[in-house]
């Protein structure tokens, strides 16, 4: 598993949910933002920027809420898959020479006990 199917897959659930949820005219609004959206950053909407511009003008506010409240879900699903691919990341790197668990074997190498641990830590001021 990786961010690209991660992405894939939160992608297709929430188009399932859009058609489901708001119908299939709604899944068209949406993918045909989508697909403008890209086509203007690649440099190939025919009219460009005030193509695009235009058509969202041209949307009624019931639309807008739509196409709004569809692209802040995938916002957030986004950054839900991109800290899943940066866990996935950090537990194949293991742990690391300063990682938690190296930080506890040079603690106990030094002598120190799991109560002078908890009385540092009661006096420390932890942000």
């Amino acid at each position: 598993m990786n961010l690209d199917d991660d992405l894939q897959r939160v992608g297709e659930a929430l188009r399932g949910a859009i058609a489901e949820v708001s119908g299939p005219r709604a899944l068209e609004l949406i993918r045909g933002l989508g697909d403008d959206a890209k086509r203007l950053r690649d440099g190939t909407l025919d009219g460009g920027r005030r193509a695009f511009a235009n058509k969202i003008a041209a949307l009624r506010l019931a639309e807008l809420q739509e196409a709004a409240r569809a692209y802040t879900h995938w916002c957030h699903l986004m950054n839900v898959a991109e800290e899943q691919q940066r866990i996935r990341v950090l537990r194949d790197r293991g742990d690391g020479p300063d990682g938690l668990v190296a930080a506890v074997g040079k603690l106990a190498a030094a002598g120190a006990s799991a109560d002078d641990v908890r009385a540092f830590f009661a006096r420390a001021l932890v942000m």
